[in-house]
C-alpha cells in the first residue's frame, strides 16, 4: 500500500491534543482545517474548532524531519537535531528579547520521521524591516552569543555540538569557483568579472582554510547560524512597549565563533534587495554595532576585534565562495524562462540584479581584506 502523504495522515485525533495546548483549552471539537505547504518539509495548517462556548479560529505549523533531509550528514548534527533543541525547553536558555515559537508536541512517527508542531509566529503584514529593527535583532543575537561564551564551559546538552555549516557552505562553493575558472573566456563572464575581481576571488579561495582555522580558534558560543530574515520575526511583547525577536528553523544551531552569527543577517537582506547596493556598508556597520551592544549586555566586553574578525571572515566565506555558483550559470544560460523567473522572484530586471550582485561582491571582497588585516590584531 502506498504511504499516505504527510498531511493526509493528519486527523482530528492528532490535531486535538496539539490544539488544546495551542488554544489553552481543555476541550476542542468539530475541528475543520486546510493546509498550505510552505516549504518542502513545512506545512501551515489553519482552521476552526469548537469549545463549549464558541467557534475558535486557529493556525499552527507542522515541520517534518527525516534522514532524507539530513542537514549535515557528515557532521555531528544529525537529522534529529532540531527536535532535540525544541525538547530541551530552549526558551529557558535564551536572553531577554529573543524567543522561539512555542513547541506543542514533538512526535516520533517512526524511526525515520519526526513531527514538530509549532506556534504560528508569522508577522501580519510581513513587511520589510527598517535598519533599526535589524540592529535590534543583532543586539538580541549578541546577547545570546555573549551569554553562551561562558555557559559553554559549564553546560552539556545533546544539542550542543560544533556546527560545520560554514565549512559545508564553503565546500559547496568549490563547483562554482571551478566553473568560473573554466568560463573566464566566455564574453558574458568576462564582462561581469574583471581580471582584478577574478584574481581577488581566487586568492581568497586559496586562503579559505586559514580563515576557517582562525574562526575555530576564536571564542566559541551557541549560535542559531541561519539568522536571515526568512527565519526571523518581530513580535510585540504582551503588555509591554517593546519588541522581541523570534527565531525559527533551529536545524543548523550549534557551536560557532563569536561574530559568525550575524554574517547572514544584513548580507542576506542585501542579497534579497531589502536594501540597495550602495547601503551595504551602512547596513552591516549598524548591525555590527547592535551585535556588540548585545555582547556587552551579556557581560562580554572582550576585544571587539575578535567579534569583528568572526563577522567579516564568516561573511566573506559565506558569500564570496557561493557567489560564482549563483552568478556564472546565469551568465552562461540561454534559458529565457530561468531569467524571467529570477526577475519575477526579485522584482527587478536582470541587468539590475547582476549590477546589484556585482556591487555586493566588491563589498564582500573588502570584508575579506579587512579580515586579513585583523589577523595581526587577534
Amino acid at each position: 500500500m502506498k504511504k499516505k502523504q504527510i498531511v493526509e495522515q493528519v486527523d482530528q485525533s492528532i490535531l486535538k491534543p496539539v490544539l488544546q495546548k495551542s488554544l489553552h483549552c481543555d476541550s476542542i471539537e468539530n475541528i475543520v482545517w486546510k493546509h498550505t505547504q510552505v516549504a518542502p518539509t513545512v506545512y501551515h495548517l489553519t482552521g476552526t474548532g469548537n469549545n463549549e462556548e464558541e467557534e475558535i479560529p486557529w493556525s499552527i505549523f507542522l515541520k517534518v524531519l527525516s534522514p532524507m533531509i539530513d542537514i549535515e550528514p557528515s557532521s555531528d548534527l544529525s537529522w534529529k537535531h532540531e527536535s532535540l533543541i525544541y525538547q530541551s525547553n530552549l526558551k529557558e536558555h535564551l536572553p531577554e528579547g529573543l524567543s522561539v515559537p512555542r513547541c506543542f508536541e514533538v512526535v516520533y512517527k517512526s524511526e525515520s520521521e519526526i513531527w514538530i508542531w509549532l506556534e504560528d509566529v508569522t508577522e501580519e503584514p510581513h513587511l520589510p524591516w527598517t535598519l533599526n529593527r535589524y540592529q535590534l535583532a543583532a543586539q538580541h543575537l549578541g546577547r545570546l552569543n555573549g551569554e553562551w561564551i561562558e555557559k559553554l564551559k559549564t553546560t552539556s546538552r545533546p544539542w550542543l555540538n560544533k556546527s560545520n555549516r560554514l565549512r559545508k557552505v564553503v565546500k559547496r562553493g568549490a563547483s562554482g569557483i571551478e566553473l568560473l575558472r573554466q568560463s573566464l573566456n566566455h564574453p558574458n563572464v568576462s564582462r561581469f568579472y574583471s581580471k582584478v575581481m577574478v584574481n581577488d576571488i581566487f586568492r581568497f579561495w586559496a586562503e579559505r582554510q586559514t580563515f576557517l582555522q582562525v574562526l575555530d580558534n576564536l571564542p566559541q558560543t551557541f549560535c542559531h547560524l541561519d539568522a536571515s530574515r526568512r527565519n526571523i520575526f518581530s513580535r510585540r511583547k504582551a503588555n509591554e512597549n517593546s519588541e522581541e525577536t523570534v527565531l525559527i528553523d533551529w536545524g543548523y544551531a550549534g557551536i560557532g565563533a563569536v561574530g559568525e552569527e550575524i554574517a547572514s543577517l544584513g548580507n542576506g537582506a542585501l542579497l534579497w534587495f531589502e536594501f540597495e547596493k550602495n547601503e551595504a556598508q551602512k547596513v552591516n556597520e549598524v548591525i555590527f554595532e547592535g551585535y556588540l551592544e548585545g555582547l556587552s549586555d551579556a557581560g562580554w566586553n572582550k576585544d571587539g576585534h575578535l567579534a569583528r574578525y568572526g563577522y567579516t571572515s564568516a561573511s566573506a566565506l559565506r558569500y564570496i565562495t557561493r557567489g560564482p555558483e549563483m552568478i556564472v550559470p546565469l551568465l552562461l544560460s540561454e534559458s529565457k524562462d530561468q531569467k524571467v523567473q529570477l526577475q519575477q522572484t526579485f522584482g527587478r530586471s536582470l541587468p539590475e540584479i547582476l549590477e546589484h550582485w556585482l556591487a555586493l561582491t566588491h563589498y564582500w571582497l573588502r570584508l575579506a581584506r579587512e579580515a586579513q588585516g585583523l589577523l595581526k590584531k587577534i
